[in-house]
């Protein structure tokens, strides 16, 4: 894929408006709660995401 059409599907992309860190309790994971990326907080899911 070019970077060209990368940008475009960014561009039109749907965003979320809250990631999975909006239901964390920590200060630091909350201020990236409204990120345009699928953070995980670590935990049983993002380490056997990590292993597959």
């Amino acid at each position: 894929m070019s970077a060209a059409a990368a940008a475009l599907l960014l561009a039109v992309a749907p965003v979320s408006a809250m990631n999975r860190l909006a239901t964390e309790k920590s200060p630091y994971l909350l201020q990236h709660a409204d990120n345009p990326v699928d953070w995980l907080p670590w935990g049983p899911e993002a380490f056997a995401k990590a292993k597959a």
